[in-house]
């Protein structure tokens, strides 16, 4: 059994497929207005920028659209006085054997 499982979130994927078409309608319009009008560098520069700014936002919406939630598993097993020491020594975890004013 895994301790975890991904699943699809079907209100906030709902939400993002809107707003991927009505972003792609946007530009649309705008690219449409911008060839009648003239590909002006400024107005292009302009639309270059929104582009940019709309697809920022994608790899943290993406992750958004799956969740991670727990099965119940009992995980891992408890570590062994060994292992923790080892640990200590090496510096990952801090020691528990100090107290805030044994800085040495």
């Amino acid at each position: 059994m895994r301790p975890i499982a991904h699943r699809w979130n079907k209100i906030p994927l709902a939400l993002f497929t809107m707003y991927l078409g009505s972003a792609a309608f946007y530009f649309i319009v705008r690219l449409q207005g911008l060839a009648k009008d003239g590909w002006q560098p400024y107005p292009l520069f302009i639309i270059c920028l929104e582009l940019v700014g709309q697809t920022a936002f994608l790899p943290y919406a993406i992750l958004l659209l799956r969740s991670v939630y727990p099965t119940g598993s009992l995980g891992l097993p408890p570590g062994t006085d060994r292992e923790a020491s080892a640990a200590a020594v090496a510096g990952m975890t801090p020691r528990t054997d100090q107290t805030a004013t044994d800085c040495r």
